[in-house]
């Protein structure tokens, strides 16, 4: 975490409630010519579902991107959603398609 310090290329956050961790997220730059593109990824806690931690780490996430010249996020899911909807704290939207319903990748487009 403490070489990520600063990095416009990786970030790394964490949720907490009472002391306790209950989500990460982070976001990685590809290098080169995709240097435009991110992967990234976001982990509750089962226990917080629901309560607007998954929505809040998105925001930052999307901030960061935003602010450091990202163009598009790549997210793997473990099954590809029908009809996702990509919701946020902050009440925002951002675009995506589903790139590969059969590999679980979505693209968000920012």
């Amino acid at each position: 975490l403490r070489s990520q310090a600063g990095s416009i290329n990786n970030v790394r956050y964490l949720a907490k409630a009472d002391g306790e961790i209950i989500g990460t997220a982070s976001l990685s730059r590809k290098h080169k010519r995709m240097r435009h593109r991110g992967e990234l990824g976001i982990c509750v806690k089962r226990a917080w579902w629901g309560s607007g931690a998954a929505p809040a780490l998105m925001d930052a996430l999307l901030a960061f991107a935003r602010g450091n010249g990202f163009e598009q996020l790549n997210l793997a899911t473990t099954s590809a959603p029908s009809g996702c909807m990509i919701n946020t704290a902050s009440g925002s939207c951002a675009s995506f398609r589903d790139s590969s319903r059969s590999t679980g990748n979505i693209s968000i487009l920012i």
